[in-house]
């Protein structure tokens, strides 16, 4: 789960100054073990442009003008625009576009077409462009529409992911009560992707990749794009990822902030803000990876648990899981967010007391004073139980070769692990060629087949000076 938006802090040296990242503690119980293309439209007064690799910088803004929310472009559409009254209607019309559709509107240098702009990454792409009059603008709304689902069909043929529709139904709203008994609410509805999202998405799939399948690879997450927050107490987690949805298959429910940039607006002007957190998303994915590689079996949860230097207990008189984190003296210790930090436990999982005073023995730590002792170092700040700790170290890995680079540098030891990780899970995907893995991860976070120049190229970035 990502509970925060924005990319999580990541410890540089042990100086480096960061926020707590940790989940409230009802957070953290439901996640310390929560394992669990493109069409070209014909038309008359209609061309689909090719994408064109604009610098975010470059972006147009368009007016902006008070009027209805609603989309409704009256009668004359397609009259000229003659008088200022019906100047104002077309602008209000393309205003209330752009923000149902995450689609940036602007008119071309000859003033007499309108292009369509999504922003993916930090890419602004055309997708659409028609004359620039009502009735035109009017007919780009199925045209987007049906852009946004050409999109889909090919991600869903070309990686096997869902996504979900409008007003689909998706689960009671959870809450957690103090004691951790679970229960649902109201039902939460999901909305289907804006095509800038589902380019966003597309544009991590070659680093992602095979983390989006299902373990027997026949089909992929679903991602369900909610319009109300999962959980009754949150406070807009960007993300959460479940190995079982109401079908019972795999399923990354993303925030009412959705995925990438969003149009809003400024003023008298509609501008792009935010971006897209990449990542998020590989951290999400990466809790896909674990549930694939049966890291929520018991067994294989201590062998995971160990090489990201965590050991469970159950907290005393409960059945609750908690996790101590292996200092490098060899003491245990355990995040507590009602205290707001790590406290040592002994090996039986209670706290370290003073004697006769029965009042904890130490400091409370804070994740900065806590990583820099950790056995095994974090990669960054968000390191309350191992799950989470290594789906930040797996996206990292993926991310991009600077990422990867600040993993290796960081934490080295969970560099190897998260490598070794990885290279299951391809393996599992396009299996071996007598007894050798078919395709490795490079430095950037894409595939590549398992020769000599792939195998030079990962070692010359392990041999670079940290």
């Amino acid at each position: 789960m990502t509970a925060n938006s924005g990319q999580s802090e990541r410890p540089n040296n042990d100086d480096s100054k960061g926020r707590d990242l940790g989940l409230a503690a009802e957070q953290t119980a439901r996640t310390s073990l929560s394992l669990e293309a493109t069409a070209i439209i014909t038309a008359s007064n209609t061309t689909a442009i090719t994408a064109s690799a604009l610098r975010p910088d470059k972006a147009q803004s368009i007016s902006t003008v008070k009027g209805s929310d609603k989309f409704d472009p009256s009668d004359d559409r397609g009259a000229p625009l003659s008088d200022r009254s019906e100047k104002e209607m077309f602008e209000r019309d393309k205003d209330n576009f752009a923000l149902k559709h995450q689609v940036l509107i602007s008119q071309d240098a000859t003033g007499k077409h309108l292009v369509y702009t999504i922003r993916s990454g930090d890419l602004n792409i055309d997708v659409l462009k028609t004359e620039n009059n009502r009735e035109s603008l009017a007919k780009a709304e199925r045209q987007i529409e049906q852009l946004a689902r050409a999109k889909e069909s090919q991600l869903r043929s070309d990686y096997k992911l869902g996504f979900s529709k409008n007003d689909e139904e998706v689960i009671g709203q959870v809450a957690i009560a103090p004691d951790g008994t679970v229960s649902h609410g109201k039902m939460i509805y999901a909305r289907a992707p804006h095509l800038a999202e589902l380019y966003s998405i597309e544009g991590l799939l070659e680093r992602a990749t095979p983390s989006q399948l299902t373990k027997d690879g026949k089909s992929g997450v679903k991602f369900y794009f909610l319009k109300d927050s999962l959980y009754q107490d949150d406070q807009g987690a960007a993300a959460t990822y479940r190995n079982s949805d109401k079908n019972g298959d795999p399923a990354i429910y993303v925030g009412t902030s959705g995925i990438g940039a969003s149009l809003e607006k400024k003023g008298d002007s509609i501008e792009w803000q935010g971006g897209l957190d990449g990542h998020m998303v590989l951290h999400e994915f990466a809790h896909n990876t674990q549930f694939r590689l049966g890291i929520d079996e018991e067994k294989r949860l201590i062998q995971f648990s160990n090489r990201c230097g965590f050991a469970p207990f159950l907290r005393p008189g409960t059945d609750e899981t908690i996790w101590a984190l292996r200092s490098k003296e060899g003491k245990l210790y355990r995040h507590d967010n009602e205290v707001g930090g790590w406290q040592e436990i002994d090996d039986k999982g209670n706290l370290v007391t003073q004697p006769d005073a029965g009042k904890p023995k130490n400091t409370v730590l804070d994740d900065i004073d806590m990583a820099k002792i950790a056995e095994v170092r974090p990669p960054t700040y968000y390191f309350d139980n191992p799950v989470e700790m290594a789906a930040e170290g797996m996206a990292m890995l993926k991310e991009n070769a600077t990422s990867r680079k600040e993993l290796f540098t960081v934490a080295p030891l969970f560099y190897q692990f998260m490598k070794e990780l990885d290279q299951e899970d391809i393996d599992l995907a396009y299996g071996l060629d007598q007894g050798k893995a078919k395709l490795v991860r490079l430095p950037d976070g894409k595939l590549a087949t398992n020769d000599e120049v792939s195998r030079k190229l990962i070692l010359e970035f392990e041999k670079q000076p940290k």
